[in-house]
């Protein structure tokens, strides 16, 4: 009894991965989608955020607005919308000043008032800027009815709960 084998490779029969295998390969697959989406939504979570509570949209102010009727919501949304482009605006003051803090860091000689000047200038500008966010927040908060500031109040109050959460959770 003898086992015949073929003389030329090119006639062995093409071997295939069995089914399962398969399977386990698109599954192993699907999990990888989902970790790296996890990783990637807790990562877009704090670029969306910020790191701080002093963003306007760390105030949860678009979910809030979710919450409301349709027409309270078109009337707020347009007030809203209308002081966030004056806002907008005021991105051109931060321009110079960091422009000429760049120039000021890349000079060829060190000029210590230099750099006092255009590091005031540069807090100057963030704080023009943190006035109007202030000036807009007062507006929103007194277009609200009594009820709207309630629920406005408990769901910034969550966030900074949550915040605070977070920073405890990365801190340990």
């Amino acid at each position: 009894m003898s086992v015949e084998t073929p003389e030329h490779p090119a006639m062995e029969p093409r071997r295939k991965a069995p089914r399962w295998m398969k399977i386990v390969l698109v599954l192993s697959l699907m999990l990888n989608v989902v970790g790296i989406g996890a990783v990637g939504a807790r990562a877009w979570m704090i670029h969306k955020h910020g790191h701080g509570g002093f963003a306007m949209h760390a105030l949860g102010i678009h979910s809030f607005m979710r919450q409301l009727s349709s027409e309270r919501r078109d009337k707020l949304d347009t007030q809203f919308r209308e002081a966030r482009k004056a806002l907008r605006g005021q991105r051109e003051e931060f321009v110079a000043p960091l422009k000429e803090l760049a120039n000021t860091l890349s000079a060829p000689t060190f000029d210590q008032n230099r750099l006092n000047a255009a590091v005031m200038a540069l807090r100057l500008a963030h704080d023009s800027h943190g006035a109007s966010r202030q000036d807009l927040l007062l507006k929103f908060v007194d277009a609200l009815t009594p009820d709207e500031r309630k629920i406005l109040g408990s769901k910034i109050l969550r966030r900074v709960e949550k915040m605070e959460k977070w920073r405890k959770r990365i801190s340990d």
